[in-house]
């Protein structure tokens, strides 16, 4: 369960100003991590103020991220697993089998105009 705190105290829980908006839960099951990273942006780039936010829970074949943080001279020993650079931050991720990944993507916006901030909190 995923349970939203942000702007309330942590003593005392009150219901948010306006509604919490929707959030879609998507399984995508097994796939590259350049296919998922692609479909995140065409998500978030053909996206308007009506589309639902979405939650992706996806398992991806082996592979390195480097963040923008990165230092390539840290990949020693990659093998035949593929390397791809991203726009995100970090430094080097391993993702493959048997991680569960979650992608969140959400309009930040909405959910501050409904809570005061965005704070998650997994339980």
């Amino acid at each position: 369960m995923i349970r939203y705190t942000g702007g309330m105290s942590s003593t005392r829980l009150s219901p948010p100003a306006m509604p919490m908006p929707e959030i879609q839960i998507l399984d995508r099951g097994r796939e590259a991590y350049a296919l998922t990273y692609a479909a995140m942006r065409a998500f978030t780039d053909e996206r308007d103020a009506a589309t639902p936010d979405q939650l992706w829970i996806v398992e991806h074949a082996p592979v390195y991220t480097l963040g923008l943080g990165a230092d390539p001279a840290h990949m020693l020993a990659a093998g035949s697993i593929p390397v791809i650079q991203t726009d995100r931050g970090g430094e080097v991720t391993y993702h493959g089998p048997g991680q569960a990944i979650v992608y969140l993507l959400i309009d930040s916006s909405a959910w501050i105009a409904a809570n005061g901030a965005i704070t998650p909190s997994v339980c």
